[in-house]
């Protein structure tokens, strides 16, 4: 405690209250401390002295279990593993109080730096984690605070989605968002009108929207069945995730007649054994490399928190196929 204390620059009994009663330290204070509890590789015990350093441990929250998410541990575990870190991964439930759950345990157990998903209602979250001490990088959606953040270019991804669609001469696309997520839809709303203007189409005539009620293949089904219900008819629907691809493809597949001789075009949001299997047209998405980044990113932050944030977008890539039958 008297080389935390030295190196931190504040007294012996404040090093006992970060370890002790943290909710009554400044948030400035808490970081310095803990980043020279770290920086010492010190782990204190009941009698106060130094104990045998254990696992170095970085959490993680992803809210739910989709196939992509195994190339992005992928490159999570790869860059701890090389810093001598390993990650404490766990699934909350989509939804605030389940995400503040689980940082708040993570916490408890020491964890000084989480790599979080971000879901409605989870950027404040990371935000208030950060304010008591704990480095943040965010994963999937570009941060608007001061935290860093590794996300993919999902405008780019409903351009190149819009682009193909009417290249290949469908003219009523459906561009189905993902739950509660009003940011993200206005992004891709933005990016998907701008395709069809510079295709040369009135983006109110070609584009239809609607919001998804889950990640899974039954939200799939549900989305065409309910603009089968509102006789909405579409000749491409664009999905955000290859579950829910899935979904709709199989729900069409059931409607579609033998002598038609076109098949709406489904187009998924992640690329996948799922939707390779299928034949799927996807969009790629550098998972494994956006896992290594966080992680990276996370480490030389909880080293220095002072450094400057930062915020990394990665490109996409859209892969045609034919929907086998």
């Amino acid at each position: 405690m008297h080389d935390v204390a030295r190196v931190a620059g504040v007294s012996i009994g404040t090093v006992s209250n970060v370890l002790n009663k943290p909710e009554i330290v400044a948030a400035p204070t808490l970081r310095r401390v803990r980043s020279a509890i770290d920086e010492l590789g010190w782990r204190p015990t009941g009698r106060g002295r130094r104990a045998p350093v254990g696992p170095d441990l970085v959490g993680v929250v992803l809210v739910g279990t989709e196939p992509h998410r195994a190339a992005l541990l992928d490159g999570i575990r790869r860059r701890l593993s090389w810093g001598g870190a390993q990650p404490l991964v766990t699934f909350p439930a989509d939804e605030p109080t389940g995400v503040d759950d689980a940082v708040r345990t993570l916490e408890r157990t020491g964890v000084r730096g989480i790599l979080l998903e971000m879901t409605p209602g989870a950027e404040s979250i990371a935000v208030h984690a950060a304010e008591r001490g704990v480095s943040i990088v965010a994963i999937g959606t570009p941060a608007t605070s001061d935290l860093s953040s590794v996300a993919a270019d999902d405008e780019s991804a409903a351009a190149l989605a819009v682009s193909y669609a009417l290249e290949r001469g469908r003219r009523r696309i459906v561009l189905v968002h993902p739950p509660h997520d009003r940011a993200g839809a206005d992004l891709r709303r933005t990016a998907a009108r701008g395709a069809a203007r510079a295709a040369g189409f009135d983006p109110g005539e070609v584009l239809i929207e609607h919001d998804a009620l889950g990640h899974d293949s039954a939200a799939g089904r549900a989305a065409v069945e309910f603009l089968g219900e509102r006789r909405m008819g579409f000749d491409a629907i664009l999905l955000p995730d290859d579950r829910t691809a899935a979904g709709a493809w199989r729900r069409l597949e059931e409607d579609r007649r033998p002598t038609t001789s076109e098949r709406a075009l489904v187009i998924a949001g992640q690329d996948s054994e799922v939707t390779d299997a299928i034949g799927l047209t996807s969009i790629r998405t550098p998972m494994t490399a956006m896992g290594y980044q966080s992680a990276d990113i996370l480490l030389a932050e909880r080293k220095d928190p002072r450094r400057a944030r930062v915020r990394q977008v990665f490109p996409v890539e859209l892969i045609a196929r034919e929907t086998r039958p």
